[in-house]
């Protein structure tokens, strides 16, 4: 974590604190996913408002009809695992990242085998 980060969570009340009651100034860029039926949606949005107020690059994305930790059932539920190929390409975006086999290869020691069901 770039110790910007860092700072800006220890000046929190205590580690523990809610990121709405929490100073963000200095965070690196985040990206919130959720859907509109998310029990926390309106928390999402309010930390979506208070990150644009502190200027930090945000991506916010709302499904529609998704409920909490909708991505979980991605292996069963298609609007999940299309959220999740949206979050990838998100995350590559704001990273930098290159897309999946496209890189250097990990050393033998840190390569997964992949299997199919």
């Amino acid at each position: 974590m770039p110790p910007s980060a860092t700072r800006a969570r220890s000046s929190a009340a205590t580690p523990r604190s809610p990121p709405l009651l929490t100073d963000l100034s200095g965070l690196p860029p985040m990206i919130l996913h959720g859907g509109s039926n998310e029990i926390l949606r309106r928390d999402f949005e309010q930390l979506a408002e208070k990150a644009g107020r502190h200027d930090l690059e945000l991506t916010l994305r709302i499904f529609p009809r998704q409920w909490h930790v909708f991505h979980m059932f991605a292996r069963v539920h298609r609007e999940a695992a299309d959220a999740i190929s949206v979050l990838a390409g998100d995350v590559r975006s704001t990273t930098g990242a290159l897309p999946t086999g496209t890189g250097p290869k990990p050393p033998r020691c840190c390569r997964r085998s992949v299997s199919e069901d």
